[in-house]
C-alpha cells in the first residue's frame, strides 16, 4: 500500500493521477480473482502485493473530493468521508466473513473480488461525471 501511495503521490503528475483512478480501483480486486484457482503461496503473495498498490486510488479520489469542497468545511468532509469508508469496510468484512463461513477460503476471496470488481465497474459512470474538465489548464 505504501509503495503505491508513494509512487502515485510523488511521481505521477496530477492530471495522470486523475485519469488512472479506475484502473487503480480495479487493481484492488482483479488480482484476487485468481484466488478462484487456489494459487500456491508463491503466487498468492505477489498477487496480494500487486493488489495492495491499488489502494493508491484513494489519493486522487480525495484530491477530487477536496476540489469540489469549500475550504471552510474540508476537514469535516474528509472526516465524513473516512467514517463512511470505515463503515463500509466493516460491512464488507461482515459479508466476507459470512461468505467464508460457507465457502472454502480461496472461493470466498474470489467471490469478494468478483463483487468488488462489479461494484467498481458500477461506480465508474459517477466517477467520470465528477472528473475535472479535459480543457482545465491546471491539469
Amino acid at each position: 500500500m505504501m509503495a503505491g501511495d508513494l509512487v502515485i503521490g510523488r511521481y505521477v503528475p496530477p492530471g495522470l493521477r486523475d485519469r488512472i483512478i479506475e484502473p487503480l480501483r480495479l487493481l484492488l480486486a482483479v488480482p484476487y480473482l485468481f484466488f478462484f484457482l487456489t494459487p500456491p503461496p508463491a503466487v498468492a503473495i505477489p498477487l496480494g502485493f500487486i493488489a495492495a498498490a491499488g489502494y493508491a486510488a484513494s489519493l486522487p479520489l480525495q484530491d477530487r473530493l477536496l476540489r469540489h469542497t469549500d475550504d471552510a468545511i474540508q476537514g469535516q468532509v474528509l472526516g465524513l468521508h473516512m467514517n463512511g469508508m470505515l463503515v463500509w469496510q466493516a460491512l464488507g468484512a461482515l459479508v466476507a466473513g459470512a461468505i467464508a463461513s460457507v465457502l472454502p477460503p480461496a472461493a470466498a476471496m474470489g467471490t469478494m473480488a468478483a463483487a468488488s470488481t462489479a461494484v467498481t465497474l458500477l461506480l465508474v459512470p459517477g466517477l467520470r461525471r465528477s472528473a475535472p474538465a479535459a480543457e482545465d489548464p491546471a491539469r
